[in-house]
């Protein structure tokens, strides 16, 4: 591999070498006729314009200097056509020193023999030094800068000096029609450079396919040597291979024993595979069966490992599955069967267990084994397992009534939380079972209508005022009943269902929102959105057209994102979630302080708001206080408004109204509405506020104003009749999308 990645510059460098000489030969190779055509022109432009006695001298002079260069330029042809140097890159740049200085003595004659030449002599030199700029381009195709240089050399001094000599008109439309040329014939040289580029690289895949043919014959007549010598050693290989049938036939039966082997066997870690264990497993029910005897079967999955997969690499993964396997094989009884059954699965049968309290033992002790970090190549890894248990026969009469009710064990224990052994219970698969039903009836809840919106209001502070409804989603089950939203939403984000049912709800929400255009100065509507929503790239489309269909202003649009997907991947998330800012959309960051949070991302966030989660609010009087106190601070350093969920009690409400906090939600002002009752309650809201407007705006500098206003707010809080406490329902104060 070393030496693969030390030849390649070289490699690449003697490609680049070889364009370089292909390019220095096309540039020297009919320099030769081109000198030889500038000293003829060089002549007839002196005979032609250098008759005047005032000039003669420095014309002639001038013709020397540039017969001195063509010789000098023809001497480096002959030079590099000896072969004396065949160093691409410098050839071209003795080539482009030539040219050059041949240009600047053209240039030179432009400068000082210009102002006093007559003006058909100064249009007559600048024609012939333009079609000499139109030649380089051709004769110079190989180096695009080269060209360019000797063109604007040959071109832009004579018709600058010649604007100077004539200031008329005619002077500065030489000058525009000059420059015009000279952007004409660079385009051309850029042209013919890319044209002479593509034939020398082609010259060069020719070249190297040549090669590999001629290698190729060579290596064909090497192959019909050895086929010859092949062929007069078969007769002798005939005879002694006849000798070696014994040999021959123990080493096939030695191969085949092999195959078998691998056959049986899981490549990677060298545990039997899911038809060893399969077959084994039948055999061991067959015979307990027989006997009477009770045996135990476990399903181990990995914890955590698809971390390492994803981030260490899959070599990473397969170490640590062949250390795992090491470590489990070695915590077993000798009688007990280990295989891995599949990605980072293993299971086990252990016929000499004859109870569960003996199965949980070893699926102790085979946790117990990979608690202890797994070295890698730079750092160490922490894998643990969960572990579900069956036993034969109370659990299952076959090898694959068995082996499900391990997994449905092993996949219960994963949902209260890994890193934990589970025995399995009939409850289990009913549950699993029950589960498969709900996520089945669920794809088809949009569409039968089994989905509806309820609204929770959120009310300021100071106000009381509704600024906005959070749209609640709700599963009416025509069988099943009301399902909580924290029992399908997951169900829906795992199954990706949760794409059409978001899509669903934001449509709705937005549509129900439009409605409310009786009520004065009419709330947002906020919309929970589902990280799965998010990463799956058609948000911004889904916004747009549930705005678009509802006629809704993008203002009156709120979006709440979970805490943990911005610190997931805020790089990715962000600049999608700028999109629907720059729209007019608020942002707000849901339940926060439950997930990940970090400064040093949360400044750079694109949101607007941030929602104390409503556990923090429940313990305020006993152990949040600080954590909630802490969260208002960093809204309030960060410009951020700030929201607090699940406020029930007038004194959290004044609590919260002291830190700081600008909004708040919760059973203290009303349970979440129906979509066709809200109107009707912003209404009563709106009426219950009317008093207060005029107070408020009595209010100033006077403390004791602020202090009656304030005290006015607590009796709406208190009293009124749409918020009232003895309203509260408790039973739904879970209430959640």
């Amino acid at each position: 591999m070393v030496s693969n990645t030390s030849t390649k510059p070289a490699r690449e460098s003697a490609d680049g070498e070889r364009v370089n000489q292909e390019r220095a030969r096309l540039l020297y190779e009919h320099a030769s006729l081109g000198i030889a055509f500038i000293a003829v022109v060089c002549t007839c432009v002196v005979l032609l314009v250098g008759g005047s006695q005032a000039y003669a001298p420095r014309m002639w002079a001038w013709w020397s200097t540039m017969m001195a260069i063509c010789l000098a330029r023809l001497t480096a042809i002959r030079r590099w056509e000896r072969g004396d140097s065949r160093n691409g890159m410098l050839g071209i740049r003795w080539f482009a020193a030539g040219i050059l200085l041949q240009g600047a003595a053209w240039q030179v004659m432009a400068f000082f023999l210009f102002p006093v030449f007559p003006e058909d002599q100064r249009a007559l030199v600048l024609m012939v030094m333009c079609a000499l700029a139109s030649g380089g381009i051709t004769t110079l195709a190989s180096s695009f800068w080269l060209a360019a240089a000797y063109a604007t050399q040959m071109t832009l001094s004579p018709a600058v000096m010649f604007m100077l000599a004539d200031r008329s008109a005619n002077g500065s439309a030489v000058i525009f029609l000059t420059l015009s040329y000279l952007l004409m014939i660079l385009h051309a040289a850029r042209v013919n450079h890319e044209a002479v580029l593509r034939s020398i690289h082609a010259q060069e895949s020719r070249q190297t396919l040549l090669a590999q043919m001629q290698q190729a014959y060579q290596d064909l007549a090497t192959a019909q040597v050895d086929l010859q010598n092949a062929n007069q050693n078969l007769e002798h290989r005939i005879r002694e291979r006849t000798s070696d049938l014994v040999k021959e036939v123990a080493e096939r039966s030695r191969y085949a024993q092999e195959l078998t082997r691998m056959a049986s066997t899981d490549s990677l870690t060298g545990l039997s595979n899911r038809a060893t264990f399969s077959n084994r497993l039948t055999a061991c029910v067959k015979s307990a069966s027989a006997t009477g005897q009770a045996f135990a079967v476990l399903f181990i999955d990995l914890d955590r490992f698809k971390e390492v997969n994803d981030v260490r690499g899959h070599d990473a993964g397969d170490l640590v599955l062949r250390e795992v396997a090491r470590r489990l094989a070695a915590s077993l009884p000798e009688d007990a069967e280990l295989a891995r059954w599949g990605g980072d699965e293993f299971v086990v049968m252990a016929p000499g267990v004859r109870d569960g309290e003996g199965a949980i033992e070893i699926a102790n002790r085979l946790r117990a084994s990979l608690w202890l970090p797994i070295p890698l190549a730079a750092e160490e890894v922490s894998i643990d397992g969960t572990v579900g248990i069956a036993m034969f026969p109370q659990h299952g009469r076959s090898d694959d009534d068995l082996i499900r009710a391990a997994d449905v064990a092993m996949y219960s224990a994963k949902q209260e939380g890994r890193n934990r052994v589970r025995m399995f219970e009939q409850s289990l698969a009913d549950d699993l079972a029950s589960r498969h039903s709900v996520a089945q009836a669920l794809r088809d809840a949009v569409s039968s209508g089994q989905l509806s919106l309820h609204f929770q209001p959120i009310v300021s502070t100071l106000t009381g005022r509704c600024e906005t409804m959070e749209a609640l989603l709700r599963w009416h089950h025509p069988d099943l009943g009301l399902i909580a939203p924290l029992d399908f939403i997951p169900m829906a984000e795992r199954s990706g269902d949760i794409i059409g049912i978001g899509r669903w709800a934001l449509v709705e929400a937005c549509r129900v929102a439009a409605q409310w255009t009786s009520v004065p100065s009419p709330p947002a509507v906020a919309v929970n959105i589902s990280a799965v929503q998010v990463l799956s790239g058609t948000l911004f489309d889904d916004v747009e057209f549930a705005l678009r269909e509802s006629k809704l202003p993008p203002s009156r649009l709120h979006l709440e994102l979970t805490e943990g997907l911005f610190a997931g991947d805020h790089e990715r998330i962000s600049p999608a979630i700028e999109g629907l800012r720059r729209r007019g959309i608020r942002i707000s960051i849901d339940d926060f302080g439950t997930g990940f949070s970090s400064l040093s991302y949360l400044q750079h966030l694109p949101v607007d708001t941030i929602k104390i989660d409503r556990s923090f609010i429940n313990r305020m009087n006993r152990d949040s206080h600080a954590i909630v106190q802490a969260i208002v601070m960093v809204g309030q350093a960060l410009s951020f408004q700030v929201i607090a969920e699940g406020v029930e009690s007038v004194s959290q409400w004044r609590e919260l109204q002291a830190l700081g906090v600008t909004q708040f939600q919760g059973y203290i002002v009303s349970r979440p509405l129906p979509g066709e009752r809200v109107a009707a309650w912003l209404l009563a809201s709106a009426h219950a506020n009317r008093d207060l407007a005029s107070l408020s705006e009595k209010v100033g500098n006077d403390p004791r104003l602020d202090a009656a206003y304030a005290e006015a707010v607590v009796a709406q809080i208190e009293e009124s009749s749409y918020c009232s406490l003895a309203k509260v329902d408790r039973s739904g104060s879970g209430d959640r999308q």
